[in-house]
């Protein structure tokens, strides 16, 4: 059945849809201008464009429509303020880069990058690359089975560098280690804690000495600045030691003394006494740094920071030999300058004494005191 509505009530029913319709148009339009005025910076729409349809003249006449809101404050001063503190921050970096760019880099970084070069005979020492020539040396050496491997991987931040092994003489070669193209760590093989050692006399004693004789003179093959002489300090000092460190001293090689193994030492007391006991026979009056390759500990990763600015020093600040004699002399605060002249005179009778101590050995076995001091290292 078909229902029919008047006019009128046509008109109550259809007008006020009308107007709401045109109340949304005119809400939609003037947030449209205010973000694109606020946003795309463009010239807000004219008022009359925010007219709607013919339909409620009456209404956009009468009440006009809002202005769009101008762009917030608050972007005009982000955009200067963007723009003070960017010059401010190009300011300071430039101050930052003046003040710091003559830091000098760091020798150990963590993305440490090293280039390995092995000789096994001494005429291999003579082909080596020319990178290994141009650069300073800084030597390792030690008794067999003392640690030198685990601390070059310690310093070089590295696992498997340079393998550790609890056989003796398992390094039979001279192994130049190049750290970053600043500096050449030497691993030199470890002398034997015997008398009588067949690697020893008929390979490694001359190797070692040919490396130490192309380091030697106005003439030298090889940059060699320092030597860090390891020693463990859970061990008593043989002849072997004596005779090694008193080897190098004959040459004028300055050394730094490590103790590796510190770790294994927990009583604070008993390391003292143990440190004054290789101190005493080793007749040492320079310094000494305490080494271990587990860097869980605090004292360890202090020990290798320790380690590695002397390493610094040695092949950054001084230009030869001499230098590093003063540096190592007034490491602590020229207490070790002063006490040198002072062992001196004990470094000799030490050595007297070891000389006794060998020709009774050499007695002993049957032979000379010169075969003994000979088979011991080959290179005395």
């Amino acid at each position: 059945m078909a229902v029919e509505v008047s006019s009128e009530a046509d008109v109550c029913d259809k007008e006020p849809a009308t107007i709401a319709l045109g109340d949304r148009r005119d809400h939609h339009a003037e947030r449209h201008c205010a973000y694109r005025a606020r946003h795309v910076h463009v010239p807000p729409c004219p008022p009359q464009a925010l007219s709607t349809s013919a339909t409620t003249p009456a209404r956009s006449t009468a009440t006009a429509a809002p202005q769009p809101h101008p762009p917030p404050p608050a972007l005009e001063r982000s955009s200067s303020s963007t723009s003070s503190s960017t010059s401010g921050n190009t300011n300071t970096s430039s101050q930052h880069g003046q003040a710091h760019g003559a830091k000098r880099p760091e020798l150990f970084p963590k993305g440490i990058k090293v280039q390995k070069y092995r000789c096994e005979t001494p005429e291999e020492l003579l082909e080596v690359p020319p990178r290994v020539l141009a650069l300073p040396h800084v030597a390792v050496a030690g008794r067999t089975n003392v640690g030198k491997s685990s601390l070059l991987n310690m310093l070089l931040r590295k696992d498997n560098l340079a393998r550790a092994s609890s056989v003796q003489n398992k390094t039979r070669s001279v192994d130049f280690l190049c750290v970053n193209n600043q500096l050449v760590l030497t691993d030199l093989p470890g002398y034997p804690d015997r008398t009588h050692n067949k690697v020893w006399d008929e390979q490694l004693a001359e190797l070692v000495d040919a490396y130490l004789s192309m380091s030697q003179g106005d003439d030298a093959r090889f940059d060699l600045r320092a030597a860090l002489f390891l020693f463990d300090i859970r061990w008593d000092v043989l002849l072997q030691d004596d005779a090694f460190a008193a080897f190098f001293r004959d040459r004028k090689i300055p050394m730094l003394l490590c103790l590796t193994k510190d770790d294994k030492v927990a009583n604070h007391e008993y390391r003292s006494r143990r440190v004054d006991r290789i101190r005493s026979d080793l007749a040492w009056s320079g310094p000494h740094v305490h080494c271990s390759s587990d860097l869980s500990l605090a004292n360890s990763r202090k020990g290798r920071k320790i380690l590695q600015r002397y390493i610094g020093s040695f092949c950054l600040e001084a230009d030869d030999q001499d230098e590093v004699r003063d540096i190592l002399a007034n490491a602590w605060g020229g207490g070790a300058k002063a006490s040198a002249d002072g062992e001196e005179g004990t470094r000799k009778a030490r050595v007297e004494e070891n000389e006794r101590r060998r020709r009774e050995a050499g007695d002993d076995v049957g032979g000379d005191d010169d075969k003994v001091k000979d088979d011991a290292f080959g290179i005395l």
